[in-house]
């Protein structure tokens, strides 16, 4: 029950942690759709593993009161979350909505940057203001920031100096991507090296080769289970002032350079999920000298503190109890009966 307890403890706090971060997220007037799906979905599932804490808790009281108090306390948590969904949507749908409006106005029809051959000369004068897609620096908002950007860097109409600008208008106020670009005078040749210096620390396959295999090893959809479950455990562990070392799961397994793994004197396999012990196959002809002493030493081989082996284990620690019994000293042989059992 205590556990119970605990784990609800740690529940609600993760619940709460990712409540209070969405909230600020959609107070943001520059709110990003993509943070806002994130903490939206990472809300869902703390909201489900306080749902299965719920049942587990509710179905270990015996108290009515506390049952019902219990149950109105979950029922509290499952309205926030639901109303937290729907303000969410309807922030998604507003910041779609003005994207495609942006983007009609911007793309449909052929006065894009109302540009014409005969007014090339005046155009820098005339430079519209264009908001969409602005880069702040993170390597996932790359591709999607340059393939709309590619529209104002392949046409041939505006000068480098011109794109200079829409360069610096899509990019983030105070981003690491708007300081390399400010590093840059704004000049027609300054333009290409600030392309080239943004496309070579974010553009290069490699970066997204050695980032993306961590994000994806760290996100949310990724065993999520299992991340609850080491979060949870690990909060109440350290209520009991103990430190988790490491964590082993067979469902990380992939990662890993062996696939078995000592829990608690226990060989794991992960890929079978099974739990196995690897002692030698001992062999006595019935001519040899059996002690007290060879048979503690035999029992002792065996390392079991959950008791996993003790069916198995059990008789010879029967044997060496009836040597205790019996009086024999360490390495005098043992009466024929002992012997017999033991050689069975």
């Amino acid at each position: 029950m205590e556990i119970i307890k605990r784990n609800k403890t740690a529940q609600r706090a993760a619940f709460t942690k990712v409540y209070t971060k969405l909230e600020s997220v959609l107070i943001n007037e520059n709110a990003n759709a993509g943070e806002i799906e994130l903490c939206l979905r990472l809300l869902k599932q703390k909201t489900d593993s306080l749902e299965l804490t719920r049942n587990e808790y509710l179905d270990a009281l015996t108290d009515e009161t506390e049952f019902i108090t219990e149950f109105n306390i979950v029922e509290e948590y499952r309205e926030k979350a639901l109303i937290m969904e729907f303000k969410s949507k309807r922030v998604l749908e507003k910041i779609k909505s003005k994207k495609n409006n942006n983007e009609s106005s911007n793309f449909g029809n052929n006065s894009h940057f109302a540009v014409c051959e005969n007014s090339h000369k005046n155009i820098s004068s005339r430079l519209p203001e264009v908001e969409l897609y602005k880069f702040g620096g993170e390597l996932r908002d790359w591709l999607t920031f340059w393939n709309q950007f590619k529209n104002i860097q392949e046409n041939k109409n505006l000068t480098n100096y011109d794109k200079f600008h829409y360069l610096i208008q899509w990019t983030k106020i105070k981003s690491e991507a708007r300081e390399l670009i400010e590093s840059f005078s704004i000049t027609d040749e300054n333009y290409s090296l600030a392309i080239e210096s943004l496309t070579e620390r974010y553009g290069r396959k490699e970066r997204y080769y050695e980032e993306f295999p961590k994000k994806l090893q760290h996100s949310f959809y990724c065993n999520a289970e299992l991340e609850i479950f080491v979060e949870s455990t690990t909060n109440v562990m350290k209520e009991g002032m103990l430190d988790r070392r490491r964590c082993e799961s067979s469902a990380l397994s992939a990662s890993s350079e062996s696939t078995r793994s000592q829990v608690l004197g226990l060989m794991w396999d992960k890929n079978l999920n099974a739990l196995e012990i690897d002692i030698e196959y001992l062999e006595f002809d019935e001519r040899e000298k059996i002690t007290k002493r060879k048979i503690r030493s035999l029992v002792s081989r065996v390392f079991d503190p959950i008791g996993f082996l003790a069916p198995v284990m059990i008789q010879p620690k029967i044997l060496l109890q009836a040597t205790w019994k019996a009086k024999e000293s360490w390495d005098e042989e043992v009466n024929n009966e002992i012997k017999m059992n033991f050689l069975k």
